[in-house]
């Protein structure tokens, strides 16, 4: 939730790029969360054969190395024109790849919780959706306090590789479960 909102300000403050050209690096961002929603979705179906924990995994993990990178990034700014442009097509692909992990993960989730829930999938996915939206709307204030307090985007860009990973522990508890008794729903 937060590399949409300040994906822009990251590289307007640190690289110095003109706010119209950051901006437009947000169309990667959301291009690469189209693509995303389609090829999880269809690596879910047709590769891993209608499994969701594990693909959600990678989803997770893969966000956490784009997290990681930003976090480089930002720890070790390239400063200068040249740089500055060379960083734009390596920040060009990740704000693809951002936009692919950190906004293609959903549908994947939705319908891991909807198939999980069973009968009470519609009450189960409008609680799930509302613990989602809460964390819309406490990330980003809570990615800028970091940037206040830390005066550098290293710190929020490294707690999103935290988050990736508790996501990822989550997640690899769900696939264990569903692996051991994969028949197994919150309906049964």
């Amino acid at each position: 939730f937060s590399v949409t909102g300040y994906l822009p300000l990251f590289l307007e403050d640190v690289f110095g790029w003109p706010r119209d050209a950051a901006a437009r690096l947000l169309l990667a961002v959301h291009a690469g969360g189209v693509a995303g929603r389609l090829a999880w979705g269809w690596l879910s179906d047709l590769v891993y054969r209608g499994e969701r924990a594990r693909p959600l995994a990678i989803v997770a993990a893969c966000g956490a190395v784009v997290a990681g990178g930003l976090a480089l990034l930002a720890a070790f700014p390239a400063r200068g024109a040249a740089a500055a442009a060379r960083g734009g097509v390596l920040l060009g692909a990740m704000a693809f790849l951002a936009g692919f992990t950190c906004l293609g993960w959903n549908g994947l989730y939705t319908t891991l919780v909807a198939e999980q829930a069973g009968e009470r999938s519609a009450s189960v996915l409008g609680l799930s959706m509302t613990v989602l939206y809460v964390a819309t709307m406490l990330a980003p204030p809570a990615f800028g306090r970091l940037v206040e307090l830390a005066g550098s985007y290293a710190v929020p860009w490294t707690s999103l590789v935290a988050v990736q990973l508790l996501a990822l522990g989550a997640i690899a508890n769900v696939a264990r479960a569903l692996a051991l008794d994969p028949g197994d729903s919150m309906s049964s």
